[in-house]
């Protein structure tokens, strides 16, 4: 299988950060990594100034397959929760 490395970032409102982080480790992370595929997702924080002025943390998903063009197999029958499960505290606007 050949690796891949996928790159997200999110900048989470202000105020709640706590709120978001507890998403994205406790709920998020998760249910990506029981995508086939995914093998392993870490997140990085922007510290320091002007630090919250964007895009504040990056993810770093692993990923392994042999053709990334190919679409996922179907994803598991209680699939929705990964589709809205609630983002608590991210900022939606570009």
């Amino acid at each position: 299988m050949t690796a891949y490395i996928q790159t997200v970032v999110t900048a989470p409102v202000v105020g709640r950060e706590d709120e978001f982080n507890r998403w994205y480790e406790d709920t998020h992370l998760p249910e990506v990594l029981q995508v086939p595929g995914f093998v392993a997702g870490r997140r990085y924080a922007l510290t320091g100034p002007g630090a919250a002025d964007g895009p504040r943390f990056l993810a770093v998903y692993e990923i392994e397959t042999d053709d990334l063009a190919a679409p996922f197999p179907e994803p598991p029958a209680d699939h929705h929760r990964i589709h809205i499960a609630p983002i608590g505290g991210m900022n939606h606007a570009p």
